[in-house]
Order: structure tokens, then sequence, then C-alpha cells
């Protein structure tokens, strides 16, 4: 299992991601998200 939290303070928002698999799963996926996020 493995986390990954990621803070943007430019866009004011906080991408937190749990995985019950094997790492980076949860890297890939938060910075799958945080790629998408819109800018403020």
């Amino acid at each position: 299992m493995n986390g990954d939290l990621e803070i943007c303070p430019q866009s004011h928002y906080t991408v937190v991601v749990l995985a019950n698999m094997d790492p980076p799963a949860a890297q890939r996926i938060a910075d799958f998200i945080e790629n998408r996020l819109p800018e403020r």
C-alpha cells in the first residue's frame, strides 16, 4: 500500500491519494489529477 500528498498553493488545491497497490500507483494517480486541475 502507498499514499501520495500533493499541495498546490498557487491553485489552492490539495490532492490526497491512498492506494492499496504497490508504489508508485498513488503518485501516478495524483499526478494525473494534478495535471487536470483548473488554474485559479
